[in-house]
Parts: C-alpha cells; sequence; structure tokens
C-alpha cells in the first residue's frame, strides 16, 4: 500500500492543461502528467515520463486542487452531495497522475535520481494533505451535509461516501483548535520525512548486504539454481568466480533452507533479522524518533496511545480487542512450533549433532523432516512450478470462476522491461481492467509482494464507468540463461494470495 495517499483519490474525468517544457539538447519535451494519457486505457506513458517532469507536474497539480478547494469552499449555494463531496473527488487529475506513478514507482523501480524526486515531494504532499484535511471552510460544509444526512434522500452508496469523508476529516485534525492543528501539521511532516528516511535505509542496507563464498565445498545442499544465480551475482558485483548471497527472498530462503553449511545459515539469518540496525543506515534511532511522535500524535488527536488511534476506526476498535484475538493465534502457534522443533531436535541428534536448534536452524530441519515423515522434497517439485506456468494456471482459475480472460498487450507501456500488461475482458469480451505482473528481484524493489492501483474504478456523474490499471509485485528468482523462473511452493500461494488482492481491484 501507499505510504502517504490522498484523502480523497476517486477522480473523475481528466482536464487537460498544455503545459510544454524545452530541453535544448531534446528539442520540445511535453510533460506527460500534465494532460489525460493518450494511451491505451489510459496506462501512464512510463518510456516519456522524464525525472524533471515530476516536480513541474506536482506543483501544478496542487495550484490545480487548491483552486478547486477554494471552488468549494466560496460557493454560495447551501451545501449538497454534487457541490460538496463529489467534488471532493475531483481536486486535481494532474496530482493524482503523478502521485500514482511517482508512488508506484519508488517502491517498485526506484532510482538514485526517483528517490531525490520523492525525497521532496513527499513531505510536501503531506503537508497538502494536511491543509486539505484541516481546512475549516471545507469541512463546514462536510459537517453541515453530515450532521443533516437522514433528511438528504442520499443514495445508500452516497451516504457511505459522506459518512466515509467526514470520518476521515475528523480522523485527521478537522475537530482541532488552530494551536493543536499546526502542531498536527509539524508531527506529521516529521514523521513523512522519518518514514522516507527509514524507507531508504532499509533498501540501501538490504541491497548493501552481501554473503560472498569462495570455497564450493560451502554451497552443499543449496539448489542448483539459486548457486547459479548466486554466481551471476558475483559477477555482476565484480566478483566472478566466487557466489554471493543477498538477503533477497530467492537468496536468502533456499540458503536458510537448503545449506548444509551451519554457519551459512547462521550468517544469512543474523543478517536479516539485523537488517538495517548499524553503520550509516541504521534505522533504530529513526524507529525511536517515530514511536515519540506518533505518541505526541495520539494525544493531540485524544487518544492515549497511538494503537488506540489506530484501532478506532476498524474492526477491532481497541488495543486490547485486537491483541486478544492475535493472542488465541499466538499461544496455539507457540504450541505448534514447540513440537516441531522437538521433531527437528530429535532428528538432529540422530544425525549426530551436538547442537541445539536454532533460528537459523528451522527452516533447514523443517524440510528434513518433512522429508523424513512424507517423503517430499519441495525442491523437486520447483521445474513444475515456472513463473509462467502458474500464471497460466491463474488466468484459467480465474475464467473458470469468473468468465474474465487476460490477453497479453506486448507493445503497452511499462515501467521495466520486466512488467507485463494483460488486457482484462470480462464474459462478454468487453474491457475490465489493465493487469500488470511485475514478479522478479532486483536492487531498485523494496522487499516483499504487494498489489496496487496505477488507476482506480469509478463511476462519472453521466453514468460512463473509468476501469483501473491493477498490477502485482513480487521477488521471484530470475530467470537464467539455461532454465526458466521456478516457485516455491511459499512463492506460488504468494502469487494465488496477491492475485485474489487484484481480482478485488
Amino acid at each position: 500500500m501507499k505510504p502517504i495517499t490522498m484523502a480523497f483519490c476517486a477522480l473523475a474525468a481528466a482536464t487537460t492543461i498544455a503545459v510544454t517544457s524545452c530541453d535544448s539538447k531534446k528539442g520540445e519535451h511535453t510533460n506527460p502528467f500534465m494532460q489525460a494519457y493518450d494511451t491505451p486505457y489510459q496506462i501512464p506513458p512510463f518510456e516519456e515520463i522524464e525525472i524533471s517532469d515530476y516536480m513541474p507536474a506536482f506543483n501544478a497539480g496542487v495550484e490545480e486542487a487548491h483552486a478547486a478547494i477554494d471552488s468549494i469552499v466560496n460557493n454560495p449555494e447551501a451545501p449538497t452531495f454534487a457541490n460538496t463531496i463529489l467534488a471532493l473527488d475531483n481536486l486535481s487529475p494532474t496530482l493524482e497522475r503523478v502521485m500514482s506513478v511517482l508512488m508506484s514507482l519508488t517502491e517498485a523501480d526506484s532510482t538514485p535520481e526517483l528517490t531525490a524526486v520523492s525525497d521532496s515531494i513527499l513531505p510536501a504532499y503531506s503537508s497538502f494533505s494536511d491543509e486539505l484535511m484541516m481546512n475549516s471552510g471545507l469541512f463546514n460544509r462536510v459537517k453541515t451535509l453530515y450532521d443533516n444526512r437522514d433528511s438528504l434522500g442520499l443514495a445508500h452508496d452516497q451516504m457511505r461516501a459522506l459518512e466515509h469523508t467526514y470520518r476521515e476529516f475528523v480522523r485527521n485534525g478537522a475537530l482541532l483548535s488552530d494551536t493543536d492543528k499546526e502542531e498536527l501539521k509539524k508531527v506529521n511532516n516529521q514523521l513523512a520525512n522519518l518514514y522516507i528516511k527509514f524507507n531508504k535505509n532499509l533498501l540501501n542496507a538490504n541491497n548493501a548486504f552481501e554473503i560472498v563464498v569462495e570455497d564450493e565445498a560451502d554451497l552443499a545442499g543449496i539448489p542448483a539454481s539459486t548457486v547459479e544465480n548466486a554466481a551471476a551475482e558475483a559477477k555482476e558485483r565484480g566478483k566472478e568466480g566466487k557466489w554471493v548471497f543477498t538477503l533477497h527472498a530467492p537468496s536468502r530462503l533456499p540458503v536458510l533452507q537448503y545449506a548444509d553449511n551451519r554457519a551459512l545459515r547462521e550468517k544469512m539469518w543474523k543478517g536479516y533479522t539485523g537488517n538495517a540496525q548499524s553503520g550509516e543506515n541504521d534505522n533504530r534511532p529513526v524507529i525511536a524518533e517515530i514511536v515519540k511522535l506518533r505518541a505526541r500524535k495520539a494525544a493531540i488527536m485524544g487518544y492515549k496511545n497511538f494503537a488506540s488511534y489506530m484501532t478506532a476506526d476498524v474492526m477491532a476498535a481497541t488495543p486490547e480487542a485486537a491483541e486478544n484475538l492475535l493472542l488465541q493465534i499466538w499461544e496455539p502457534a507457540k504450541a505448534k512450533v514447540a513440537q516441531e522443533v522437538a521433531e527437528m531436535q530429535a532428528l538432529s541428534d540422530s544425525l549426530g549433532n551436538d547442537f541445539k536448534i536454532e533460528p537459523w536452524d528451522y527452516y533447514y530441519f523443517a524440510e528434513k523432516v518433512r522429508h523424513q515423515k512424507y517423503d517430499l522434497d519441495e525442491n523437486a517439485i520447483r521445474p513444475y512450478f515456472a513463473v509462467d506456468s502458474v500464471a497460466k494456471g491463474i488466468f484459467t482459475m480465474a475464467n473458470k470462476l469468473y468468465g474474465i480472460s487476460f490477453e497479453l498487450m506486448p507493445d503497452a507501456p511499462k515501467y521495466h522491461p520486466d512488467v507485463k500488461v494483460y488486457d482484462v475482458k470480462d464474459a462478454e469480451g468487453k474491457h475490465l481492467a489493465v493487469f500488470m505482473t511485475d514478479y522478479f528481484t532486483r536492487a531498485s524493489k523494496r522487499q516483499g509482494a504487494w498489489m496496487e492501483e496505477l488507476k482506480t474504478s469509478w463511476v462519472n456523474p453521466d453514468g460512463s464507468v473509468e476501469r483501473p490499471i491493477v498490477y502485482n509485485v513480487g521477488n521471484f528468482s530470475k530467470p537464467t540463461a539455461d532454465a526458466p523462473a521456478l516457485l516455491t511452493i511459499d512463492e506460488v500461494l504468494t502469487m494465488f494470495h496477491e492475485f485474489g488482492h487484484a481480482l478485488h481491484g
């Protein structure tokens, strides 16, 4: 999910603003963000976007939004759903376009240049969001509608939108005094900068970490495909003839699960659990500041702690209820793990080992116990789970369940060569959505797997429907020169899981 989002992002018909800038070397360049995209299904024209386009588009978008806000606040007519709530959904198509791409690429394919731009834009965006949410004139119109909502004759979806909008304003400081509003703005700005620093430290520390293996004997047990990728990584880092393992999941997990060298497993586990906890990328001071500021924010908002603030508008309602639910899972899970570790210890002892099972032994002996009990070698079934085969299976499943189909769009704009773009069609063959996949690990991508939207879906006032652009991101092993990208069972589950979110989108 995006770490900073606009309060209202369901934007309707785009406003065209023709703005150009001149580059003496390249001739005239039109900023792609400044007008509706002239691409299939309004896919961002990634190949045309330049680093220099972001800040001018952001500034223009904020100016466009401020003009729209002033228009709403100064409207002499009494507040209505159309002139207030719906108008808020149309503040600035320009700002939505630039922030959608910036936030997506910052997580999925960030360069040093893009990072520098986001370092400038994100705090400014946070400030803009605060100004929006704490605008008393704007909130008064929303509150008037909210207080009289039962007599407005609103449809169910309109009532939902009104109630959600009101709650968003309240949760972001609309009811505070002017003094508290100013303090909250300062706290939010500090938090925005700390979140940027935290994520930058994490990415830098993750990319900087490496385990260099020089003796081939130390690779015993590790799957051949992982060893091959480690050799390629070493070559890329100027260490040809050696093997380099990183904290990225396709490198980390096979070492923990298969490496016979216990010292290698320990080094990997400690590297992962101690990531960004020392040196120039140490996140511990950053976390300490975040905790303090979150506590201050909760106090300003009238809550006893940040957990209370965060749970107040979700199903749990209180930290105590959330903790109670977690403990219902935690205690049985602890008992199950204790049973599993006992089995691992017994197997280890039977092999003549004289050590106690440690965290870096868990995956390794879990695999051995599984093989002993069920004669199941997970590595042996990976060839059946090539990324393209699993994708085909997922698409077939979706077609059987929902009648939708996925047609590859080889010439569609994409932000990285690894990305694949599909035209999703419903059972009648009509366009339903654009779906993108970005499955392979790289240094410019944060760890993990997620689903996000480059464009949401909404219904325009005239009844026409805007369709979404949805994408899945993963961190799976890349294909090699001799073999396709093969997935573990866990990665297959991850791929299906994120596709479930994509279906929702």
